[in-house]
């Protein structure tokens, strides 16, 4: 059989830090979920949620973009986007809704955390969020357009807060 790749990236880039999480995530995913799949088969309170939090929170990858002043791991350069791609793919090999769930969460964070990308007003709020010792759920919805196509919905209700582009960034607007 092939082996084919999850997520393709170049290897060569890779650190053996990097390369230690992903095998270090692997192995407990294992355990958390793959010897676990036959017994409890898709619940995910049971299954997914906590090996979700174990991945995230306990080997730190939702607190590593964040600096270390701010109670992250401080891997806020462009690098991070390999360990994050060994990452996923580890996450991915035990359960694509978990590299996908986490997927969204990083996507988030990189632009919220990474150095030079982000005001510091916004790190500073956001931080406690993703450095707490809880795993947050990130998900993105597209939406469609409600009867008056102006304003956006998600399966027949109106959105409450509707953010629009602006110079520096968004214009919340909404109750």
């Amino acid at each position: 059989m092939k082996d084919w790749e999850l997520f393709p990236y170049p290897k060569s880039r890779v650190k053996d830090a990097d390369l230690a999480l992903a095998q270090s995530l692997l192995e407990m995913l294992r355990k958390e979920v793959a010897e676990k799949r036959l017994e409890l088969k898709e619940d995910y309170e049971k299954l997914l949620r906590p090996a979700f939090g174990k991945a995230m929170v306990g080997l730190g990858i939702q607190r590593m973009f964040w600096p270390e002043s701010l109670g992250g791991e401080g891997h806020d350069s462009p690098e991070a986007a390999y360990t994050v791609a060994a990452a996923l793919e580890a996450l991915g090999w035990a359960d694509t809704g978990l590299a996908y769930l986490a997927s969204h969460s990083l996507a988030l964070q990189a632009t919220l955390a990474l150095r030079g990308r982000a005001v510091e007003e916004a790190r500073a709020r956001f931080a406690p969020l993703f450095c707490g010792q809880e795993p947050v759920l990130v998900s993105f919805i597209l939406p469609v357009f409600g009867e008056d196509d102006v304003t956006p919905t998600w399966r027949g209700k109106a959105f409450q807060v509707v953010a629009r582009p602006e110079s520096d960034g968004f214009v919340l607007r909404g109750d």
